[in-house]
C-alpha cells in the first residue's frame, strides 16, 4: 500500500510497485494509483521478474487501463493464493454482471497481515474471500457472524455490513455448499460422516452434518 501511495506524489511521473507474489496487487492497482506504467510479462515467454502478470491478463480480465477510484475492490486473503483461479474468475464474473470491480490476490504472511489488509489503512476492500490458513483466525475480524460461520467456528467470506459499512459480516458458504452436496448424495436418508482433518473446511463439513441431523465424527 505504501508503494502505491508513492505513485500519487507525482501522478504520471512515478512507477512504483512491488515484486513477487505479494507485489501482484500493487501491479494491478498501479495505474489507479497514478503510476505512469507497470511491467507485465510477455505472453510468449517467461516473466522477466517475479510477480509479473502476463500482458493479456493485465488487459483482460484485470482491465489495467480501466481501473479507477470508482472501481470496487475485493480480494482473496490467504497463504498461498497465487495458485487460485479465484481472482481471474471473479473479476470476469463481475465484468459480465456489469459490476465495476476488481478481485485481487492478497497473500498474507500471517493473520495480523490479513487484518491490516481488511482495515482502514489497507486496500479499502468491499469484500473478501478467506482461505487457508485464516478461516478460523479471522473470525475475530467480523463484528457479526451468520449462523453457518458461528456454528462451524470458521468463515470463508467477509462482506461489509448494511448497518455499518465500517464493520464486517462473516459468512461460511462452504457449509451451504457442502450441505447441498451431502443432501443430494443422501437422497433423503440420514447418513454418518467421518471427517479427516481439523481445518476450516473440516469444520464446515461437520457443521453441514449437524444441520442435516447426521452423525459426524
Amino acid at each position: 500500500k505504501a508503494l502505491l501511495d508513492l505513485n500519487a506524489l507525482v501522478p504520471g511521473r512515478i512507477a512504483a510497485f512491488g515484486m513477487g507474489a505479494a507485489g501482484v496487487p500493487t501491479r494491478l492497482l498501479a495505474g489507479r494509483a497514478g503510476a505512469w506504467a507497470v511491467y507485465a510479462a510477455s505472453d510468449i515467454g517467461p516473466a522477466a521478474a517475479p510477480g509479473q502478470v502476463p500482458l493479456s491478463e493485465m488487459l483482460f480480465p484485470f482491465r489495467f487501463r480501466e481501473v479507477t477510484a470508482a472501481t470496487r475492490l475485493f480480494g482473496l486473503l490467504g497463504n498461498p493464493v497465487a495458485q487460485s483461479p479465484g481472482p481471474w474468475a471473479h473479476t470476469v464474473a463481475m465484468r459480465l454482471a456489469g459490476v465495476n470491480g476488481l478481485y485481487l490476490p492478497l497473500p498474507a504472511a500471517d493473520a495480523a497481515d490479513a487484518r491490516w489488509a481488511l482495515g482502514k489503512d489497507g486496500f479499502a476492500l468491499q469484500g473478501a474471500s478467506i482461505t487457508r490458513p485464516y478461516k478460523e483466525e479471522l473470525l475475530a475480524a467480523a463484528a457479526a457472524l451468520e449462523p453457518e460461520a458461528k456454528g462451524a467456528g470458521a468463515l470463508n467470506t467477509l462482506s461489509r455490513r448494511e448497518e455499518d459499512a465500517r464493520t464486517w459480516l462473516g459468512a461460511n458458504t462452504d457449509v451451504l455448499a457442502l450441505k447441498r452436496l451431502m443432501s443430494s448424495a443422501a437422497k433423503g436418508r440420514k447418513l454418518g460422516l467421518c471427517v479427516v482433518g481439523s481445518g476450516g473446511l473440516a469444520r464446515a463439513a461437520l457443521q453441514a452434518a449437524r444441520i442435516l441431523g447426521w452423525e459426524a465424527a
